[in-house]
């Protein structure tokens, strides 16, 4: 399972970050999840349920954040979302397939994983705190 290794990259980028800025914790990951990645979103929320336990992200959500594919095939000269013409191609289709003439064909954009935003507490680590000195939120 490639999102494992995936969910580790991503959360030790964002521990990273978060201590860069003096972060007490990470509150949130935000995630952008290409359309043509062909990464599950059940098995990166899997592995970080696994990872997160004793890091900074632990009591961290996750919010993805879906990033559109689009393709280019030079044969044809077709450039758009996969699924958008004559031909049976969709987004499950890896490599993705020209919808005009059904050949593997270029991915422009969707087929990434990047960590888009870390959410962060700032602040010392201290008993509860109080809404006039207690710890605010920030992002990286």
């Amino acid at each position: 399972m490639h999102e494992y290794g995936m969910m580790a990259s991503l959360l030790d980028r964002a521990v990273e970050e978060a201590r860069g800025r003096g972060a007490r914790s990470i509150t949130q990951l935000r995630i952008e999840l290409g359309e043509l990645s062909g990464v599950s979103r059940e098995a990166l929320e899997t592995a970080f349920a696994a990872l997160s336990p004793g890091t900074l992200a632990d009591r961290a959500s996750l919010a993805f954040h879906r990033v559109p594919g689009r393709i280019h095939c030079d044969v044809c000269g077709f450039t758009g979302p996969v699924g958008a013409g004559p031909e049976e191609a969709d987004e499950d289709d890896l490599p993705p397939i020209c919808p005009r003439c059904a050949i593997p064909v270029e991915i422009l954009e969707g087929g990434h994983v990047a960590l888009g935003e870390v959410v962060i507490l700032l602040g010392p680590s201290r008993g509860p705190a109080r809404a006039d000195d207690g710890p605010r939120a920030d992002r990286t």
